[in-house]
């Protein structure tokens, strides 16, 4: 049975949680050749061979400037991507004011210390500062701890 997609918005961006991160790690944004490092953080939760480099480019296609402003990589304290999302551009929902929360993935030996909230709150800042006003994600039924996070952070389903 294949999972099934949950759509979630959230119709204003104000007064967003703010969850900074834990000590000894840091946001960065996307530099070139992170396609590798993404892939890597997004392959555990798919089946094998699923998601490439290649995967990067058929979502985010070849843009390096959207990429920086984009997409971001949680880091440890020696500098190893331990997580990602992006916060990305309308791609025909609803407007151009309607920003994405889009590929979050946070390493397994990571979950379960607020690494995911802090990244979705940089996250959110982020498209608030790209000029959105409202933001939607999808995801699926079955990662009740995703929905959960996503809830918190006032996102209800559409």
């Amino acid at each position: 049975m294949e999972d099934e997609e949950l759509w979630m918005l959230r119709e204003n961006l104000d007064d967003l949680p703010s969850h900074p991160l834990p000590p000894g790690y840091a946001i960065r944004w996307h530099q070139p050749g992170d396609e590798l490092i993404w892939a890597e953080l997004q392959a555990p939760f798919y089946e094998p061979g699923a998601i490439t480099p290649e995967t990067f480019y058929r979502w985010f296609g070849t843009d390096a400037g959207a990429h920086a402003r984009r997409i971001a990589f949680l880091v440890d304290a020696s500098g190893q991507a331990v997580a990602t999302s992006a916060a990305w551009s309308h791609d025909g929902f609803r407007g151009p004011e309607w920003g994405r929360v889009h590929w979050v993935a946070v390493a397994e030996g990571y979950q379960g210390r607020g690494l995911g909230k802090a990244l979705l709150s940089a996250t959110l800042r982020r498209l608030v500062e790209l000029g959105h006003t409202k933001a939607y994600l999808t995801t699926s039924r079955d990662r009740p701890k995703a929905v959960g996070l996503y809830r918190y952070f006032g996102f209800v389903e559409l």
